[in-house]
């Protein structure tokens, strides 16, 4: 049971399995809050921002409504989803919201020990989880949804367009060692 105490962090590597792993955290958080006998209501999303870009997504319980009270958190959709800047952060807010689940974007890998962790308290112990994927399907997945209009708001939006699936492959603008930069650069 030394899981049971321990709260899943997952590190989102673009088209591997990000979403799945939000909206199944939502789900299981609404199961737990049910477990206990209380309403689903108290159950939010929380992005965290730096320089306008998403690098950290929590699941959280927020039993006194903070997120609805302070004027730090952006409200972005149905009362479950807000957002706040990282430098609005503070140990503070933290000591009101219960976190579910965390996931760690690809913005936020190299700093989410220094950056994140601190705010999220002492009693607060990570259980890492990553998803990889074959390396090809990756690529025609990120290859189609970088033309579709749910990449919208991302920075590959569009990137490929007039260019054939071969001729992304043999591009520069493959996503072949995504995983590799954004853990070394600095």
């Amino acid at each position: 049971m030394e899981f049971a105490s321990q709260t899943p962090v997952f590190f989102h590597v673009p088209k591997n399995a990000g979403t799945y792993f939000l909206n199944r955290s939502f789900a299981f958080a609404a199961i737990a809050n049910k477990n206990t006998c209380e309403s689903s209501n108290g159950i939010i999303r929380l992005d965290i921002k730096s320089a306008g870009i998403i690098k950290y997504r929590l699941v959280c319980f927020d039993k006194n409504s903070i997120a609805k009270m302070l004027n730090y958190f952006t409200h972005i959709l149905n009362n479950r989803v807000y957002e706040i800047d990282i430098d609005n952060c503070s140990k503070d807010i933290f000591d009101f919201l219960d976190v579910f689940a965390v996931i760690v974007c690809g913005e936020g890998f190299r700093d989410y020990k220094k950056e994140l962790y601190p705010l999220l308290g002492r009693d607060f112990k990570p259980f890492s989880i990553i998803s990889l994927r074959d390396p090809f399907s990756r690529a025609v997945s990120m290859y189609y949804y970088a033309q579709s209009s749910q990449s919208d708001h991302e920075n590959c939006h569009d990137k490929f367009r007039g260019m054939s699936f071969e001729d992304y492959i043999c591009s520069s603008l493959l996503e072949d060692s995504w995983l590799i930069r954004m853990v070394t650069m600095d």
